[in-house]
């Protein structure tokens, strides 16, 4: 079984949490399906619901969002299926993003370079507290191709 990549977006502030989603979502050619761990309808008649998503993330409480995406696309690297997700915990909001490191998309590119450059460019644009790449969990840092504008430890 092979096992799962994740790049992470950590402390992002909550006014860019949407803005966010929708960037990389843009990027992919469908939603497949998300789903929400409290009691609002984020999925409707196949359909993603922001207003819902914003109501959650205004929710007095832990909450996560999780959203199914096919054909997702980096700088370089196109994933064929991939799980975003939004985390609201203790007051603050993470964005990761996991796939499984034998998808067909990734054959033959440099993926940890693709995605030290989207995450630079996401830099540009969002406010977040740090951004690592990594193998699932990439909360260890012994897993990390990279962390913010550093890469290593693996290669």
């Amino acid at each position: 079984m092979a096992g799962l990549l994740e790049i992470v977006f950590e402390n992002v502030k909550q006014n860019a949490v949407l803005p966010l989603m929708e960037t990389v979502i843009t990027n992919a050619a469908s939603v497949i399906s998300a789903e929400c761990s409290e009691v609002f309808s984020i999925w409707n008649d196949g359909e993603l619901k922001l207003d819902a998503i914003g109501a959650a993330l205004d929710f007095n409480g832990a909450v996560s969002v999780l959203i199914n995406v096919r054909s997702l696309k980096f700088i370089g690297v196109s994933v064929n299926s991939a799980l975003i997700r939004i985390l609201k915990y203790e007051g603050d909001f993470d964005l990761d993003i996991s796939f499984d490191e034998d998808d067909d998309g990734l054959a033959d590119v440099d993926v940890v370079g693709a995605f030290f450059a989207f995450s630079k460019e996401v830099a540009k644009k969002f406010e977040f507290g740090n951004c690592y790449f990594g193998i699932e969990p990439a909360s260890d840092e012994s897993t990390r191709f990279f962390t913010n504008d550093v890469l290593g430890p693996l290669k």
